[in-house]
Formats: structure tokens, C-alpha cells, sequence
């Protein structure tokens, strides 16, 4: 999944269909994601696995 929007305590990700709501395991925050990034989400919980490593970076 790609992520769309990124909240206070909540993500939700592009799944080529529509968008989810993705939740966070313990401990991670949404500070550690920005919009674009390609993350790996659990398809029963729909819980966050791992972000994959970003290819491009935009910064100011």
C-alpha cells in the first residue's frame, strides 16, 4: 500500500481499489511516515508490518 494521509494517530493507505484505514503496532508513531511512502500492512488486522525503504526523498 501507499499512504494517502497521515494524522496524529492514524494513517490510511491507497490499496488500488479505494483507501483503508491502517492502524499501528505498539510503540510506532505516524511521525516515522510521510504521504507516498510504500508500507507492508497485514491484510487480517489491517496493522502496519514494516514501511519499505525509500528510493527519492524531498526535503526543505
Amino acid at each position: 500500500m501507499r499512504i494517502a494521509t497521515v494524522h496524529r494517530s492514524r494513517l490510511t493507505a491507497e490499496t488500488g481499489v479505494g483507501t483503508e484505514g491502517v492502524g499501528l503496532p505498539e510503540g510506532v508513531a505516524t511521525t516515522d511516515f510521510a504521504v507516498g511512502d510504500r508500507i507492508l500492512v497485514d491484510t487480517a488486522t489491517k496493522v502496519l508490518v514494516r514501511r519499505l525503504e525509500r528510493h527519492t526523498l524531498l526535503e526543505r
